[in-house]
């Protein structure tokens, strides 16, 4: 997968983008946290944002998102001609406390219908616990306090939009690492992962 660092200039017109939408957050530094880690230690205090701090800037970045080159990197390694397709990445900003609601927007070879399509997606998902796929537009109350991934499938014509919805702050960090510790340790993937976090039930 080719890998395209972004340039100064990519980082100046980013800040600009979010100049007047993002508040500078103080950075911390803690003595304890560098006499343990034998280095100096940064904290940016993301938590301060209005809102999500990945949330917002990826809304204010759309078409232009940093995730847009690792998708389709990871596409063109599994299609079986190894050509990256075109992807569209657009994640959402909104009055919500919890969760990211992201599109992504590819044009296929062929038409199909989004119920073929969603087939298909559920096929290659089959066996993983936390993956839902259909052909409706998924919810964040669907996936808030979960470590679930819900997929909704539209098609028109060659035209192909994957709409999704997670928890960050679960499927996006803390879940995702206990996840894959459940896998490096030889248990099942759900493990310590059913139980929805305090105050979401």
């Amino acid at each position: 997968m080719s890998r395209v660092l972004p340039t100064f200039d990519d980082v100046r017109a980013a800040a600009q983008r979010l100049h007047g939408h993002a508040h500078r957050t103080p950075v911390l530094t803690s003595r304890t946290a560098d006499a343990r880690s034998g280095a100096q230690v940064f904290f940016k205090c993301e938590n301060l944002q209005r809102m999500g701090a990945f949330k917002f800037r990826g809304a204010y970045n759309a078409l232009a998102h940093r995730h847009e080159r690792e998708m389709r990197g990871i596409l063109g390694a599994a299609a079986p001609n190894g050509q990256e397709p075109d992807v569209e990445f657009v994640p959402h900003s909104g009055p919500f406390v919890r969760g990211i609601h992201a599109t992504v927007r590819m044009t296929m070879k062929s038409g199909t219908t989004a119920e073929a399509a969603a087939r298909i997606a559920a096929d290659a998902y089959e066996g993983s616990p936390f993956v839902r796929v259909g052909t409706s537009p998924p919810k964040l109350t669907e996936v808030v306090a979960t470590n679930r991934v819900r997929l909704g499938i539209a098609v028109r014509g060659r035209t192909l939009v994957v709409t999704s919805v997670i928890d960050n702050l679960t499927k996006g960090a803390a879940g995702g690492g206990i996840q894959w510790m459940n896998r490096v340790l030889g248990l099942p993937e759900s493990t310590g992962l059913l139980i929805p976090g305090p105050g979401w039930i």
